[in-house]
């Protein structure tokens, strides 16, 4: 492909590389300010790491929109010069999920959670805490299994609560509740990320202070009521997208990623010490988007016509 035989980007480079070694050229000047401010503005706290889908994310494509609208660029995205996208992160507990006992209804996430590997479902029963009834809610109480491996590195809970709802399922029961009133912690929460595959029945987790207050008396017969509506968590990011026509055969495709890592909270941080932290991304890649930037405006007022530039 001719790429405006690629003296525009090498320039960027030669003027970057000429700041620190020598006087830079009168002609130069303007061009090294620009990459300079665009990227101290891009790598700012302000942006907090400019994460898809984030208001940092936001702040970044305004500010490359807006350098678009000033070199004159044309629109070339779904809405104006955005192109929205979505992230699929995992799942999600949606708000239509509730779980009440004795017509006492729990707070999703304080009270209670639904494992993700939770189907869909609507159930209303009178339970036993004791008898294991058919097409019944069963109850688990976690403190024998914990106390038996509280020595065992290697003991897998989460495994066994998955198999235990398995044989559950089988001998038809409609969901297990699960709680725990051991001293040993259990350290189960709601993993977003887990891609285990969907059981038979729902799995609901409730609380030590539930589990005190309604399962206490063991011959109790309790009035279950719960929905279980687990779903795609989703974030929207957008691609900012400018045009410059030529009226050319041919269009060239110019990219950089102007998003980055946030405060680290997707797991791909290189930071291991736990702490919360702005991932600034001046080389990653602000300082690609800005040199985008500048190119466009070379090519804007360049006398390269031979292609179309996106």
């Amino acid at each position: 492909m001719n790429f405006f035989r690629i003296n525009f980007f090498l320039l960027l480079i030669i003027v970057y590389c000429q700041a620190g070694a020598q006087k830079v050229k009168k002609a130069d000047k303007p061009v090294l300010a620009n990459l300079h401010s665009h990227i101290e503005y891009l790598s700012s706290d302000k942006l907090e790491g400019r994460r898809t889908g984030t208001n940092g994310e936001k702040l970044a494509m305004n500010y490359i929109s807006d350098r678009f609208s000033e070199i004159g660029l044309l629109e070339k995205g779904k809405e104006g010069y955005y192109q929205p996208f979505e992230v699929h992160e995992g799942k999600q507990i949606n708000p239509a999920t509730f779980l009440s006992i004795k017509n006492n209804e729990l707070i999703p996430g304080k009270d209670f959670f639904p494992f993700p590997f939770s189907p869909n479902a609507n159930i209303s029963a009178l339970a036993s805490i004791a008898i294991r009834e058919l097409d019944m809610p069963w109850f688990v109480d976690l403190k024998e299994v914990l106390e038996e491996n509280k020595n065992n590195p290697h003991y897998d809970l989460e495994d066994y609560i998955k198999n235990n709802a398995r044989r559950a399922a089988e001998r038809k029961a409609t969901a297990i509740i699960i709680y725990n009133t051991s001293e040993t912690e259990d350290k189960l929460e709601f993993n977003g990320k887990d891609k285990s595959e969907q059981l038979a029945i729902p799995v609901v987790y409730v609380s030590k202070a539930v589990a005190k207050k309604y399962f206490s008396e063991n011959d109790a017969t309790l009035e279950v009521k719960m929905k279980i509506d687990i779903g795609e968590k989703i974030r929207i990011g957008k691609n900012v997208i400018g045009y410059i026509n030529n009226g050319a055969a041919t269009t060239v495709v110019l990219g950089a990623h102007f998003d980055h890592l946030g405060y680290g909270e997707d797991g791909n941080s290189m930071l291991r010490t736990g702490e919360k932290l702005i991932h600034n991304g001046a080389d990653d890649n602000a300082s690609g988007t800005a040199a985008l930037i500048e190119l466009a405006r070379l090519l804007k007022s360049s006398k390269a016509k031979n292609n179309n530039y996106l």
